[in-house]
């Protein structure tokens, strides 16, 4: 309790970092706010990998098309080519013609069906990309949201017992003491403000 002879003027201070960091209210946000943290910080890293994962699936998926296409362009120059009828007999060309427009088929088959999944992939990324600039916006709302109601509400506490303290001390000013620069000595209030926050 501040004692009559200590009130030199009608100026108090409290030292609300003091305050701040010692009430149980707010250690007990500090750790809900840090297990919200932790939490929501996991979501964005498993959004994240599951990025990473589909770039390289994206990038194996590339590599496979320029090998399909390599492929195609070896097949059409073997196709093209000139082949001596005295060297083997008009079945083995026709025979080796058939197999040769069969794998050709069956690579352009291969590298539309790499393609068409290439665009889908290309696609989905930039979807998951879109949900994890969203979920870091929604993360970083959250976590204030929670910083402010916790704040305002045990501002609001403060203040009540803040204006008790005035009205008991005749006491026209209580200002927050890290703001002091110059000044007539004034009442500290701090130690005050925290035993009646917590109730003694």
């Amino acid at each position: 309790k501040i004692t009559t002879s200590e009130k030199s003027g009608s100026v108090g201070y409290v030292d609300i970092e003091k305050v701040f960091s010692l009430h149980p209210k707010i250690l007990t946000a500090k750790l809900e706010y840090n297990r919200i943290c932790a939490e929501l910080n996991e979501q964005l890293y498993n959004k994240k990998q599951e990025i990473v994962e589909m770039e390289q699936k994206i990038d194996e998926l590339k590599e496979s098309i320029d090998e399909l296409k390599k492929q195609l362009e070896v097949n059409v120059s073997t196709g093209s080519s000139d082949v001596s009828v005295s060297s083997t007999t008009a079945q083995q060309i026709e025979a080796s013609t058939m197999t040769a427009k069969s794998d050709q088929e069956k690579t352009q088959k291969d590298l539309d069906e790499l393609q068409k999944l290439f665009v889908e992939k290309s696609t989905g990324i930039e979807l998951k990309k879109k949900e994890y600039e969203d979920m870091e916006k929604e993360t970083e709302t959250k976590l204030f949201d929670f910083e402010q109601s916790n704040t305002l509400g045990f501002m609001g506490e403060m203040y009540k017992v803040l204006e008790k303290i005035a009205i008991e001390n005749k006491i026209s000013v209580i200002i927050d003491k890290p703001s002091i620069l110059y000044g007539e000595p004034g009442i500290d209030f701090t130690e005050e403000v925290k035993n009646r926050l917590r109730g003694k």
